[in-house]
């Protein structure tokens, strides 16, 4: 997979709408990429809110705090294990 291609393909089929599709279909084409870009918002965001997972993150911590980092990344991986949410 090229990123960069994949972006200017996304370019061109922008570029070939302005010029060559009605309003209609630019209008269409503007709400997929719409959805498409709120999809990867938010992707980026669950990736940066996600625990970060490595050895680092376990230098110089207790046992209670080692034990909380893995129900942390436990939580974030299975949501539907988590004792803290059901009820």
């Amino acid at each position: 997979m090229n990123p960069e291609a994949h972006r200017r393909m996304v370019a061109d089929n922008v570029e070939f709408a302005i010029k060559h599709c009605s309003m209609a279909d630019q209008c269409e084409m503007l709400s997929t990429l719409a959805n498409e870009l709120i999809r990867l918002q938010a992707n980026i965001e669950r990736i940066e809110a996600a625990p970060k997972l490595g050895l680092l993150a376990f230098i110089g911590k207790s046992p209670v705090e080692i034990e909380e980092i893995k129900r942390a990344l436990a939580r974030f991986h299975n949501p539907s294990d988590d004792p803290e949410t059901a009820a």
